[in-house]
């Protein structure tokens, strides 16, 4: 039959941003310091494996760039208790952290205590937006 309720997702989004700013290289300060901040007040799904960050307008001003280009960065895994791993990527966009792609959508409903982020190694890929 048909579900009417939307599964909720069990991934910790809040832990995995917490994490992320501690693993960005230096180069990305702009993007941790938006982190730090709380720039990132909530997230929705988008698609199946798109995680859409919901941004606080307060923070978004001081750090907004209008010409900034629209980019993915890539090389980034989620590492899980049982050690298994999921790459993902962040979108950034007009200078601003957007959300995370991951390669695997299950992982957003599955229960997994995620214990830290490994960084591979950086792809920037450039989007048209």
């Amino acid at each position: 039959m048909f579900s009417f309720f939307k599964k909720k997702p069990k991934l910790d989004i809040s832990n995995v941003i917490r994490e992320l700013a501690k693993t960005l290289p230096s180069k990305y300060d702009s993007i941790i310091k938006q982190i730090e901040e709380g720039i990132v007040i909530g997230f929705f799904i988008e698609g199946d494996t798109y995680v859409k960050f919901k941004l606080d307008p307060s923070v978004i001003s001081r750090f907004e760039d209008p010409i900034g280009r629209y980019y993915s960065i890539s090389g980034f895994q989620l590492e899980w208790d049982d050690v298994s791993r999921t790459c993902f990527a962040i979108r950034i966009g007009y200078g601003l952290v957007l959300g995370i792609e991951l390669s695997d959508s299950s992982v957003i409903f599955k229960h997994q205590n995620q214990t830290r982020i490994i960084l591979t190694s950086l792809r920037i890929t450039y989007l048209i937006h």
